[in-house]
This record gives structure tokens, C-alpha cells and sequence, in this order.
């Protein structure tokens, strides 16, 4: 059996008992890195020298466009809209040729609540979701997603799950969160949901490894 699709068995199993699934967009839901950052990470250094504002090293070298907004916000705020635009644009392109990881169809077929978070645009979870499942659409009880350039909505970040809990009416921990990572499943320390990872498991030695697998405001 595939690896990823082995690994994917034993977390629906985990799975089964729970009432509110809440799965992250990167990982548990599709892999956004099939298509590259080098475009929008440009023009987000490119606003940033029209502004003439100084790059420190580990910026002028950053591939990640997240850690641009984080400095943009920072250093030159008046630029936030505009790299958020730059961003959601990138999002909503990524979504469009994402690969979908294994098994949610199962999820939204089963009988659990299912809530789709992030820190990507909503447009980006909708456009996904619409060119994949578009006859499970209805099955997807909230859609959770970074509004605004906020660098608190960036993950890891507890808001999605608060904002969640507080829309389906139950406590934090009445949610299972599925991430891609633990740490990107953040919840407040006090009253902490339950959190699987997703992270396919290694391949066994000797073995090709698979391909690789956002306050937010609710949307419908």
C-alpha cells in the first residue's frame, strides 16, 4: 500500500469518534507548494525598494512571502494592503494547481462536522474546494480563512480554532484539529483541543518517498 495512503487509514481510524473535525488547509487538506513563491517574494521586495526602504540580509534573501508581510507590516505599514493582495493572489493560483492529499472525501462522506482553517485567503480554501469537491461543498460545515495582513492569522496561531469553536457553539476542546505539523496545531494553553498530525509517515528504507501531499472571519 502507499505510504501516504497507509498513513491516511490510520488517521481516519483515529478519526472515527470525533464530532467537530477541524482540518488545516496546507497539509491535511492539499499541498500548496507544487507551484513556486520566486514570482510573489520579487514583487514584495520590489515594493519595498519603491518605497526605498533598506532590506536586511535574511529579508533581501527570504524565500518565504509570509516573512515579507511580517517585515512589510513592521517596517512599512502603508504597504500592507498591497502585499496582501500580492499574496492572495498567490494563494488563490497555488490552490488552483494544488495536489489534494488522500482521504478527505472519506471525511466529508463521514459523519463528523468538518471545518476547513488556515492562513490562506478564503478564496483560495473556496476556489479549491469548488474545482475538487464540488458535490461535497455542502458538507463543509465552516471555511476559515486569513481576511486582512494580520501577521497574528499566520500560523501557528490559535485563532482559527477559537473562531471555529465559537461558531459551531462548543468549547475549544470539543474540536479535533488536524494539521500538518503539531506545532501548526495551536491552541490556547488552557483549554486545549485535541491535535493529530497528517504529516505522512517515512517511507520504509529502500523506498521512493511520495509526492508531497487564516481575527479570520468565517465565510460561506
Amino acid at each position: 500500500m502507499h505510504p501516504e495512503l497507509a498513513h491516511f487509514f490510520v488517521l481516519e481510524n483515529a478519526l472515527a469518534d470525533c464530532e467537530h473535525l477541524l482540518l488545516h488547509f496546507r497539509g491535511p487538506v492539499c499541498d500548496l507548494s507544487v507551484r513556486p513563491v520566486t514570482a510573489v517574494t520579487a514583487r514584495l521586495r520590489e515594493l519595498l525598494a519603491g518605497q526605498g526602504v533598506p532590506l536586511p540580509p535574511a529579508i533581501r534573501a527570504a524565500s518565504d512571502p509570509y516573512a515579507l508581510l511580517r517585515f512589510i507590516l513592521a517596517a512599512c505599514p502603508g504597504l500592507a494592503a498591497r502585499a496582501e493582495a500580492e499574496i492572495c493572489q498567490q494563494e488563490i493560483l497555488a490552490a488552483a494547481a494544488a495536489r489534494p492529499t488522500p482521504g478527505l472525501r472519506t471525511l466529508l462522506d463521514g459523519p463528523a462536522s468538518v471545518s476547513i482553517i488556515g492562513d490562506v485567503c478564503p478564496a483560495a480554501i473556496k476556489g479549491y474546494l469548488a474545482r475538487l469537491y464540488r458535490h461535497h461543498t455542502d458538507r463543509v460545515r465552516l471555511i476559515i480563512g486569513r481576511l486582512g495582513a494580520d501577521p497574528a492569522l499566520l500560523e501557528p496561531t490559535p485563532i482559527p480554532i477559537l473562531q471555529a469553536a465559537q461558531l459551531l457553539g462548543v468549547p475549544p476542546a470539543a474540536s479535533t484539529v488536524v494539521a500538518s505539523t503539531p506545532r501548526t496545531a495551536s491552541a490556547p494553553p488552557a483549554r486545549p483541543a485535541p491535535a493529530l498530525s497528517a504529516t505522512p509517515a517515512p517511507p520504509p528504507p529502500g523506498t521512493s518517498s511520495p509526492p508531497p501531499a487564516p481575527p479570520p472571519a468565517p465565510t460561506a
